[in-house]
């Protein structure tokens, strides 16, 4: 299979053909700086101030401008092939480069066909009861009564499920090396000054990168080991996506190489757990903010789960809990952008992007708007039980031909673990102060983990 487009180097010396898109009078670093540690106020100044399309500017890197209204998304998603590429060269030193987030044109086509039905339909039913198991032993352990951190507890979850599904590993020596080794390095890999060249420097356990770079290479060893004894000792009926991925291959009868199936695996490491933990934090964080709308859930999910198991048929038949979710992630989306790289001059509000930029649609900017959204501000789960609103204005999981290949699973985890850990917890937030929102790597988390106390419900 064939390797990814990278973006050649003199891209970012390109020129603009007529006027530029506004953006902020400060130097590259201190854009930088705010953008690394003051995301949220950043956007919400340039959008005031710039209006729907600006460009922030940082060093060593083209101008990256980033879009909110739905023309400029729509124009970012529909762009013809060859126009846009892949824009996530800053994830490829988590993934590799043989990820589906760094591919494009057929490579990336080809791994999409193999890797997307491996997390929809059918086989969304054989990883239910692992998550449940996986998700009963953490709830089991929470302690009744005192102030934690709920986004760990989340992590907790949504890792032990992505090695058990989508790895294979059973074994819970296995399941917990790989799982420390992977939070402490997503860690190390998420602070600011990793943006940064200078503080890339391998100086074993003396710098973060050192400590990252042992990481992963401790996690290299124990994924290419995990493949070598799956292809050794035979993938037939396991269920797991590594097994699924050694047994396929591509149009011209080609499998996966090991690296390709390390990088693919990464990925689904990297982005599926994480995104999922914040997400479920982000919900729970809306719920203790809206007692009301707490309160129809939970009465939704008595109605229709009863005190029996969850099955997929009844979690399909939880409208207004899929309705919560969705307005979580608009206001509280997990990526604030979604970024392309321009490989051919696109028009955006009446300015040329050059080639060689990036360009983002704005995914915190976008679901916020009047236009798109009536009281946009609001929490307002029921605008979503009428319908979904087209893409150019609602896109928590991206858009056009790269779009996330997952939302089908991390609804379904979503749904199955909050629908246990309601039955059998009140919630109540764990602090007086404001939840706000703070950048983590390459996401928009809620601050301090999260604080919350649980009590038993007496009917658990």
């Amino acid at each position: 299979m064939s390797q990814t487009s990278t973006p050649p180097e003199a891209a970012s010396s390109a020129t603009v053909a007529g006027a530029a898109p506004p953006g902020p009078s400060l130097g590259p670093y201190a854009q930088l700086w705010r953008w690394l540690m003051h995301p949220v106020e950043l956007l919400e100044e340039c959008s005031r101030v710039h209006g729907d399309c600006f460009a922030l500017r940082f060093p060593d890197s083209p101008p990256v401008v980033v879009v909110s209204s739905p023309n400029d998304v729509q124009r970012v998603f529909r762009a013809p092939p060859g126009q846009l590429l892949s824009g996530n060269q800053s994830v490829q030193m988590l993934v590799g480069e043989n990820s589906l987030l760094m591919l494009d044109g057929p490579a990336h086509t080809q791994h999409r066909q193999i890797l997307q039905p491996t997390l929809h339909g059918p086989n969304l039913e054989q990883y239910l009861e692992t998550i449940r198991e996986v998700t009963l032993r953490v709830l089991a352990s929470w302690p009744v009564g005192r102030v934690f951190a709920l986004h760990p507890e989340m992590q907790r979850i949504t890792l032990e499920v992505i090695l058990r599904t989508i790895f294979g590993l059973s074994d819970p020596a296995e399941i917990h090396s790989m799982g420390d080794r992977l939070t402490r390095f997503l860690s190390l890999m998420g602070k600011p000054i990793m943006r940064f060249p200078l503080f890339r420097l391998n100086l074993g356990p003396l710098t973060s990168w050192g400590r990252a770079m042992r990481l992963e290479a401790e996690i290299n060893r124990q994924l290419y080991r995990q493949i070598e004894e799956t292809r050794r000792d035979g993938s037939a009926g396991r269920a797991d996506v590594l097994a699924r991925l050694i047994r396929a291959s591509d149009a011209s009868g080609t499998p996966f190489s090991d690296l390709e199936l390390r990088d693919e695996m990464m990925t689904l490491l990297v982005a599926g757990q994480e995104t999922t933990a914040i997400a479920l934090a982000w919900t729970v964080h809306r719920l203790l903010a809206h007692p009301e709308v707490h309160q129809q859930v939970i009465a939704e999910h008595r109605r229709v789960l009863g005190s029996g198991r969850v099955t997929l048929e009844k979690l399909r038949e939880l409208p207004y809990t899929m309705a919560v979710i969705d307005e979580t992630l608009r206001l509280n989306p997990v990526f604030p952008l979604v970024v392309r790289w321009v490989a051919q001059p696109l028009e955006l509000s009446r300015h040329e992007i050059p080639a060689g930029w990036f360009v983002a649609p704005c995914t915190y900017l976008a679901h916020r708007r009047p236009e798109s959204f009536a009281e946009p501000l609001a929490f307002r789960p029921e605008r979503f039980l009428a319908g979904r609103p087209d893409t150019s204005q609602y896109f928590p999981f991206g858009g056009g031909s790269h779009i996330c290949i997952g939302p089908s699973f991390a609804n379904f985890e979503m749904k199955t673990v909050l629908a246990e850990m309601l039955s059998r917890f009140s919630l109540e937030p764990g602090n007086r102060g404001e939840i706000k929102i703070v950048r983590r790597g390459f996401t928009f988390v809620p601050s301090n983990g999260l604080p919350v106390r649980v009590g038993r419900r007496p009917e658990a």
